[in-house]
């Protein structure tokens, strides 16, 4: 409002201005006279659908300025006016069809010039109407009912106006399926039982399309491939059939069985299995399969009937047990069968004595009689059932009580070889004892420690190397057909080892002072465990050594040795043996020659020379020295050290020690020192040399030495 206000001061500012400037009178001219400003305006758009018959509503955005502001309409088609459409909404018309559609809107307040406002333009279209619904029909008729593999299409004379052009879209149970936009559709598989539409969209110049749908088909679906069904398993009765239907096209959702004897229906027999049962023995088995599948038709095959059933045989085979309460003279055997699948009808029994049928005993029992005792007493039960073959199985045995023997005299092993009684290698041989009543027969095991001897199963026995120390024993079992054998154990005898091979020793090593002698032994049969050593010097019997080796020492120069080898072995009786003598031990030579040194920082008149000494193996027990001068012995110098006297001044001097040792041969090299060469003595001056006499000629003059 205050806007609208200062609009109308400024109008009335600028006619006051030219009323001045004009020179004219403006009295009497009241201020509401004065000429108006224009409505301030809004905007206008159309809002509606565009089909025809479509209301169409003027929409004013924004507010008039002035908010009292009144609008008028007028809708126009194209620059016209469309004759009384003033309000504020208008109903599209057939008229108006591709025209463009707008409405003008002006507004008036007092005081204020008119304003016109223009809208948006719409263009209606046309709206088709239908005259039915689309018909499916066969492209090649003659057919009475759709089936899968046909080709379909559809009417399209469903529109008013008629539409210029159609589109398709071929439906599945109310969804699009996927490429089918062809006026022509091929049935396939997956259409079988399912409800096919088509929607016909018409459409056509300045008209909304329009897609109109078909009322739905149902496909029947047929097989394009019907295999004859086969039939696997055991033809026999007691067997399993199973009926195999084959590789139908299309793949059916499921089969239904009819099994047949000699083309006749089973009852029941309505599964893929069948159990072949004893009615069916002698006769051909056949089954019909009928392949289902929603949408398609049943259809049926037979197969090719199966050769003539055979007898079966039992599934599982039992078994046959005896059950007693004794196991003597006049007690009862009872046989108890088990087992069996399927159940047979009846058995059929027979008892065995060792083996041997006992004449008339075929029922299930059978009563002990005195040719029993003794014997092992068996049943064999015969299952039988109608359309099996008959099955049989022999029980375990039951042994009838036998008596008993006393053992009056134990068995003895004796030894009838020469020598040491019992040695390994000899044959050693077992009476029977004696039993009461009289075996008819004897059976034999030795034994080593309680032990049984794998095969040592006669009277006789050689003793073997594990024998050797062993406790052995013999065992006679007493045997009778109607006893109950009886074992009697000799007293042990122990079994004694004897080496089969002792080889002399022999005595290996240096035969010199400080060197080692040692005993060899190979070649016993069999191996000892252990041995002993007896050293031997000359013929004494006193005993110097007893390991396998000896050291010798000095004290062992010019003797001569022997060892004894005592062999030792679990079990064996000991075997020694000697070896041969050694020659004499001779002296033996050092080791490592050392060296004689003597001591260069002294070396003028009365000097004490020294020499050391080392590196001798083994250590010399003492030295000898020879000292020389200028190579020549120096007589008495035999110590080791040397006082240089006038003689050696300007000669050189060395010495010659020669190592001792007990045992070590005197013809050892000595060793020479290094030469040393003795310089000449110096004069020790005591004072000056002194002149005397008379210093004038012609006298003469003396000099006196210092000293």
């Amino acid at each position: 409002m205050a806007h609208t206000i200062a609009r109308l001061k400024s109008r009335l500012f600028v006619l006051l201005a030219i009323a001045v400037t004009s020179g004219i009178a403006l009295s009497g001219i009241a201020t509401d006279t004065a000429v108006a400003a224009s409505v301030s305006p809004a905007a206008v758009s159309i809002a509606g659908d565009t089909p025809v018959g479509s209301l169409l509503t003027a929409t004013i955005s924004g507010a008039w300025d002035p908010a009292d502001a009144t609008p008028s309409y007028q809708w126009k088609r194209g620059a016209s006016v469309i004759s009384g459409a003033v309000a504020s909404t208008y109903t599209t018309v057939t008229a108006d069809i591709g025209m463009s559609i707008s409405v003008d809107v002006t507004a008036e307040a007092v005081g204020y010039d008119p304003v016109t406002i223009y809208s948006n333009t719409i263009s209606p279209r046309g709206v088709f109407s239908s005259t039915g619904k689309p018909a499916i029909s066969r492209v090649v008729s003659g057919a009475s009912s759709f089936v899968v593999g046909q080709l379909i299409t559809a009417s399209t004379d469903v529109f008013n106006p008629s539409a210029t052009s159609v589109t398709y879209e071929w439906r599945r149970n109310s969804s699009a399926i996927g490429g089918a936009t062809s006026a022509q559709y091929q049935l396939v598989e997956a259409d079988a039982g399912q409800n096919i539409s088509v929607i016909v969209t018409g459409s056509l110049a300045m008209y909304s399309d329009l897609g109109i749908e078909s009322d739905p088909i149902a496909p029947i679906g047929v097989y394009t491939v019907t295999p004859v069904p086969t039939i696997t398993g055991t033809t026999s009765v007691g067997g399993v059939l199973t009926a195999n239907p084959g590789i139908w096209t299309p793949t059916p959702t499921s089969f239904e069985y009819q099994w047949l004897r000699d083309a006749a229906e089973i009852g029941t027999a309505t599964g893929s299995t069948y159990a072949v049962v004893a009615a069916d023995f002698g006769t051909n088995l056949s089954v019909r399969v009928t392949a289902k599948r929603t949408g398609f038709t049943d259809a049926s095959q037979t197969s090719v009937a199966t050769a003539l059933i055979a007898k079966g045989d039992f599934s599982s085979v039992g078994s046959v047990s005896i059950t007693h309460t004794g196991s003597a003279v006049g007690d009862t055997l009872t046989a108890v069968t088990s087992g069996w699948a399927p159940t047979p009808n009846s058995y059929d029994y027979q008892w065995f004595r060792d083996g041997a049928s006992i004449s008339g005993a075929t029922s299930a029992t059978y009563d002990l009689v005195d040719a029993d005792q003794g014997f092992a007493i068996t049943v064999r039960a015969t299952a039988q059932r109608s359309g099996y073959n008959s099955s049989a199985s022999v029980s375990s045995a039951v042994d009838i009580a036998r008596g008993s023997f006393v053992v009056d005299v134990r068995p003895e092993v004796s030894d009838a070889n020469a020598g040491t009684q019992f040695a390994v290698g000899h044959v050693v041989t077992s009476n029977t004892g004696t039993f009461t009543p009289t075996p008819t027969s004897y059976g034999y095991q030795w034994n080593r420690n309680g032990n049984p001897i794998s095969g040592a199963i006669s009277s006789s026995y050689t003793l073997v190397a594990a024998d050797a120390g062993a406790s052995i024993t013999v065992t006679v079992t007493a045997q009778h057909r109607n006893r109950t054998d009886e074992p009697s154990e000799s007293l042990a005898v122990t079994g004694v080892g004897q080496f089969t091979a002792t080889p002399v020793p022999t005595i290996s090593g240096t035969q010199q002072v400080d060197h080692t002698l040692t005993a060899n032994v190979s070649g016993w049969t069999p191996t000892p465990t252990s041995y002993t050593y007896a050293w031997y010097r000359d013929d004494s019997i006193s005993v110097v050594g007893t390991s396998q080796t000896l050291d010798l020492t000095h004290a062992d120069l010019n003797h001569s040795f022997t060892v004894r080898v005592t062999a030792v072995r679990t079990g064996y009786e000991s075997v020694s043996r000697e070896s041969s003598a050694t020659g004499l031990i001779a002296t033996t030579w050092f080791t490592s020659t050392g060296t004689a040194t003597i001591d260069a920082s002294t070396k003028q008149l009365a000097d004490v020379l020294t020499v050391t000494l080392a590196g001798w193996t083994p250590d010399p027990d003492s030295y000898t020295y020879r000292w020389l001068r200028s190579g020549s012995p120096i007589d008495g110098a035999t110590t080791d050290s040397y006082t240089i006297t006038e003689a050696d001044l300007g000669t050189s001097v060395s010495v010659r020690v020669t190592p001792v040792r007990a045992g070590y041969s005197t013809a050892s090299p000595s060793v020479l020192s290094q030469t040393m060469a003795i310089p000449l003595a110096s004069f020790v001056t005591t004072g000056s040399p002194v002149i005397s006499g008379t210093a004038s000629i012609p006298n003469t003059l003396t000099v006196s030495s210092a000293g």
